[in-house]
């Protein structure tokens, strides 16, 4: 992967309070809503990524907003959204395969 990935980090909280640092390789909005494309891992050879959804942005204490990103669990949204992501990178020699 490409070195300008490096510093666009996003840590997502389960529900369980664990903090997970992704790499967000690219944002897009379609019809109304925001995707990104994120992985753990963007230096490796075989990047394993997925796809989600921004679904609400809630205040937080601190006076910020929080935003809350879900999987795209409806199977023809991700297969539309992961062939826009695979368009966006075609030229970039990466391969977006989803898998049943």
């Amino acid at each position: 992967m490409s070195e300008e990935y490096r510093d666009n980090s996003i840590v997502f909280v389960t529900d369980d309070g664990e903090e997970l640092e992704f790499t967000i390789l690219k944002s897009l909005n379609h019809e109304g809503k925001e995707y990104i494309l994120v992985t753990e891992d963007p230096e490796s050879d075989d990047v394993e990524v997925q796809i989600l959804r921004l679904d609400s942005e809630e205040p937080a204490d601190d006076g910020e907003s929080v935003q809350v990103f879900n999987s795209v669990d409806d199977p023809d949204e991700l297969k539309m959204i992961s062939g826009i992501f695979c368009k966006i990178f075609e030229n970039d020699d990466i391969d977006i395969i989803v898998e049943d």
